[in-house]
């Protein structure tokens, strides 16, 4: 089964260490956000805070603050300057082990400017796209929280926000316009009609995100479809059903698809019997795709997809399509386990507190009765080509009965440039095997590590387990959560007979910041050495003359003066 996703929606376009930035707004109801920030503010436990502000003229760039320190003389600000805003930040291993969930952290924003409020928006990992904790803006402070994902990090490294915009009124407080690639939205001004904002994202019939992940050349696009309707449906108000749905994506030149996926969307309710926008994701699994024909149209493709029935999709002229029916949609086949795995998941909230048990019964309940599907996540990934560019990402939601929406996201493509990342915990994988390949089970393994002398010493790891370790059935054993630093594997007690142990690529390593993966250590040992060996016993009592003779022998084999195997018993005829 395809595993589900889950996590809120992404709001504001803000995405707080995310290296590039999306200017499409979603506004979500933040359905737990006000039991979050209840804790003690770390901001102490931050490290590495540095905040730059320039100005652009025509001239170049120009700083106003740089590295923390506002600069003299202040350059001359003007209307229509682009203005952009650096803070970069990290929090080391020993700080977060120091944080709850409930803790937060806080960024003064420069009082000169103006910033509005804003709801939760998630903080993402450059390099798995992981959601390590959630931020907002309130009072011209981003105020920040981490998840238990993030707190069980090495460390979070090279975090940044990037602000970027342009001076709509000079003063002594400036405001200033999006523009394309905002991180940070402004902040009592009214957009442009380039900044692809389209208002709250649950009253909109289609609203778009996009983010790029460290280190590839990709981009992802989720699209978030009719929620606005399900969240009426939700709490038992009309909503509108529409007609012969297709939503439409055209991507941009320079971009190809890489992979695409069709979802519904399970949202967790809120005591008040409100739809929140806390969602697990459950794969479509009855889609069908459709393999456009040589020089047909867009409109002759939806045609066919029409034809070929809802839950159809495909790509044609770099546009993709998939044409969802009638909405609400009794068409939609699932995995036959996703109740049990949203129950599963609703069980997981409730034991981390983040939902209580009125929640928990208001969401089962309705899920329990649910017939149709109303709201859809489609996730859209591209290759991008070597570049560094603003690109942009059309989706629409086109339906017979009139209602349609269109949503235009622009990301500030930076092609694999640094930003924050989420350290995971080291680990090492043993194998253990003979020399011919199989596995050998109950071998013992121990860890040690480089004490501040240059020294090995033993190591429990923090994981739970014990110092010494046996091999499983597999030939395999784990050590998890280490910390940074130099380690080597000792094999404690092998097994009878084969010979000492051989590392195939050493038994030293390393555990730091660039060690995302972990580490295999393959030790090979030599099989036992056989030969056969027969024993002929022969009687000198002068062919058994005084009748003494038994009728049985036991011959024992010793090796190096110890018992080797079992005793063979040898009858008269030496059988």
């Amino acid at each position: 089964m395809t595993k589900q996703k889950k996590g809120y929606l992404i709001g504001w376009s803000l995405l707080l260490a995310l290296l590039i930035v999306v200017s499409s707004v979603v506004s979500p109801v933040t359905s737990y956000a006000d039991s979050a920030y209840t804790g003690q503010d770390q901001t102490q436990l931050v490290k590495g805070t540095k905040l730059s502000l320039s100005v652009e003229d025509s001239g170049g760039w120009k700083s106003v603050i740089k590295n923390g320190v506002e600069q003299t003389p202040l350059p001359n600000i003007a209307e229509g300057m682009a203005v952009q805003l650096n803070l970069d930040w990290n929090v080391p291993k020993a700080s977060l082990s120091q944080m709850t969930e409930s803790d937060y952290f806080v960024f003064n924003l420069p009082s000169y400017f103006e910033f509005e409020n804003t709801e939760e928006h998630p903080i993402y990992d450059q390099t798995k796209s992981e959601i390590l904790g959630y931020f907002k803006i309130q009072d011209s402070k981003i105020m920040a929280r981490l998840t238990n994902t993030g707190l069980n990090k090495e460390g979070i490294t090279d975090g940044l926000i990037s602000v970027k915009g342009r001076v709509s009124s000079p003063g002594s407080q400036l405001q200033f316009e999006v523009t394309n690639g905002v991180t940070i939205p402004p902040l009592t001004i009214e957009p442009g009609d380039d900044s692809g904002i389209v208002g709250n994202g649950l009253t909109t019939p289609i609203v778009k995100d996009g983010f790029q992940v460290r280190n590839e050349n990709q981009i992802t696009w989720p699209l978030y479809i009719n929620y606005d309707q399900e969240a009426k449906r939700f709490v038992g108000d009309s909503f509108v059903s529409h007609k012969s749905v297709f939503i439409v994506d055209k991507l941009e030149d320079g971009t190809t698809l890489n992979n695409m996926q069709l979802n519904v969307s399970a949202q967790v309710a809120l005591d008040s019997g409100e739809m929140s926008n806390y969602h697990v994701f459950f794969p479509v699994t009855n889609t069908k795709e459709l393999t456009p024909q040589a020089n047909e149209s867009l409109n002759a493709f939806k045609g066919r997809l029409q034809a070929n029935g809802p839950m159809s999709y495909g790509v044609v002229d770099n546009t993709v399509v998939y044409y969802l029916g009638n909405l609400p949609s009794s068409n939609v086949q699932l995995a036959s386990t996703w109740k049990a795995d949203l129950q599963g998941e609703l069980d997981d909230l409730m034991s981390k507190g983040t939902i209580d048990q009125t929640e928990y019964d208001k969401t089962m309940a309705y899920y329990s009765k649910l017939s149709s599907w109303m709201n859809f996540n489609i996730v859209i990934t591209v290759d991008v080509k070597n570049s560094s560019r603003s690109i942009s990402n059309t989706a629409k939601m086109e339906s017979t009965d009139g209602n349609s929406g269109s949503n235009l996201v622009k990301v500030d493509y930076q092609n694999v440039r640094g930003s924050a990342i989420g350290l995971d915990p080291g680990k090492v994988k043993i194998v253990k095997k003979d020399d011919a390949g199989n596995a050998l089970q109950g071998v013992t393994f121990k860890l040690q590590k480089k004490d501040a002398q240059g020294t090995f010493e033993d190591y429990t790891a923090p994981d739970g387990g014990a110092l010494i370790r046996s091999t499983d059935q597999d030939g395999t054993i784990l050590f998890s959560d280490l910390e940074y630093g130099d380690y080597q594997i000792k094999e404690v007690q092998g097994l009878p007979n084969y010979g000492l142990p051989q590392y195939t690529s050493g038994n030293q390593f390393s555990v730091g910041s660039s060690d995302t993966q972990g580490t295999e250590v393959e030790v090979v040992d030599s099989r036992p050495t056989t030969t056969n060996m027969s024993v002929k016993k022969v009687w000198d009592d002068y062919n058994n003359r005084d009748g003494t003779r038994p009728d049985s022998v036991q011959m024992q084999l010793y090796a190096d003066d110890k018992a080797s195997g079992d005793p063979v018993t040898l009858n008269e005829a030496n059988k």
